[in-house]
C-alpha cells in the first residue's frame, strides 16, 4: 500500500489495513511538503508489524501529519522528517523493540521512538498507548502524553530506573528519590 501511494505522488491519505495479520517488514515513508499519512486497522482489526518504520521529508520540506493509529510495531520508528504533527494513538511500540520467548527485552537499550529532525513546530502526541524509551530533541514544540505507558527497562546493574525520555541536557535537575 505504501508502493503504490508513493506511485500516485503521496497525496494525503489513510492506509487502512483490513486484517490483523503478522507483517514483517521494514517501512520506508518519505511524505511530501504538506504530507499527511495516517496507517490504521479497520474497526475490530490489531495488526503487527514486526520491523522497523522510517519517516523522512525531502530537505527544506515540512509534511503536516504522520499517525499511527491501531497498530502494535515489533520494531524502532524513526521519523528523521520535518514535521507539524507525529500522533501515535491506540497502538504498542514495543518496549525493547520485541520480546523474547521469555518475555525479556530483545534490545533492552534501544529507544521505540527516534525522532531526529529538530523542528520548533513539532507536536507529538502518544495517546492510549504503550511504547518504550523516548529519544525526542529538545527543541520540539511540544510533547503530549495522555493515557499511555512510556516503559523503559532496567539498563544496568547499577542503575534502579533508566530514562524513559532523552531530550536534552538533564544536569540542572536533581536526583529524584521517594522521599522528594
Amino acid at each position: 500500500a505504501i508502493s503504490a501511494w508513493a506511485a500516485a505522488g503521496s497525496p494525503p491519505a489513510v492506509i487502512q489495513i483490513n486484517d490483523s495479520g503478522t507483517y514483517s517488514e521494514n517501512l520506508a515513508i518519505n511524505l511530501p511538503t504538506n504530507g499527511v499519512l495516517v496507517i490504521q486497522p479497520a474497526n475490530q482489526e490489531r495488526p503487527v508489524l514486526l520491523g522497523d518504520i522510517a519517516v523522512t521529508t525531502a530537505a527544506g520540506t515540512t509534511a503536516s501529519l504522520f499517525m499511527l493509529s491501531g497498530l502494535i510495531v515489533a520494531g524502532q520508528l524513526h521519523v528523521a522528517a520535518t514535521l507539524e504533527a507525529l500522533d501515535i494513538v491506540h497502538s504498542t511500540l514495543v518496549p525493547g523493540l520485541g520480546l523474547d520467548e521469555t518475555g525479556a527485552p530483545v534490545a533492552p537499550d534501544s529507544p521505540s521512538l527516534i525522532v531526529d529532525a529538530p523542528n520548533a513546530n513539532l507536536q507529538i502526541l502518544i495517546d492510549h498507548s504503550i511504547t518504550g524509551a523516548l529519544q525526542i530533541p529538545e527543541d520540539v514544540l511540544g510533547l503530549t502524553v495522555r493515557d499511555s505507558i512510556i516503559d523503559s527497562p532496567v539498563r544496568s546493574a547499577q542503575a534502579e530506573f533508566s530514562p524513559v525520555l532523552v531530550s536534552g541536557n538533564l544536569s540542572p535537575f536533581p536526583t529524584l528519590s521517594s522521599a522528594n
